[in-house]
Parts: structure tokens; C-alpha cells; sequence
């Protein structure tokens, strides 16, 4: 990962260096060391439908929200608030 880009301010490199996953491949078990996906969400100053997009935040950060990024196979989110 490029230094400062995509990286979560209050996480250091070292945390972010844990993320892995293994997989078997033609028998042979292989640990990939990957970077990790990051996503934000936000409301932009200039959204044509600021309070539908507040909606959607709350949304996705509620149990309901929360719940659906389970079952489709997320992770739970890591770092908190950024505002």
C-alpha cells in the first residue's frame, strides 16, 4: 500500500501487514499477504440529496446494515468515526 493512501489515520502499517488469507493450489497450501480493502463513506457538500445519503450512512452502520455486510461475507468495520 502506497504510504497514506487508503490507510485508516488511527491504524499503523504493523496492523494492516497482518491481513492474509491462505488457499490450497494444486495441492500446495499458499499464504497471500494482501492489502486490505478500505471503505468510506461519505456525504459530499454539494450532494443534490444530502439527507438521503445521511439516511443510507445511518443505514449501513445500523444492526440491520451491519447484519447484511455479515451474511454477504464482510467483515465487521475497524477504526471508528472519522468525522
Amino acid at each position: 500500500m502506497r504510504p497514506g493512501v487508503g490507510r485508516h489515520p488511527c491504524k499503523p502499517k504493523a496492523w494492516y501487514d497482518t491481513v492474509h488469507f491462505t488457499m490450497r493450489v494444486d495441492g500446495k497450501t499458499h499464504t497471500l499477504h494482501t492489502q486490505p480493502l478500505v471503505f468510506y463513506a461519505a456525504v459530499p457538500k454539494d450532494a443534490p440529496h444530502p439527507k438521503l445519503g445521511e439516511a443510507f450512512i445511518r443505514f449501513m452502520t445500523s444492526k440491520a446494515g451491519q447484519a447484511m455486510f455479515r451474511e454477504t461475507g464482510y467483515n465487521p468495520p475497524k477504526g471508528g468515526d472519522l468525522s
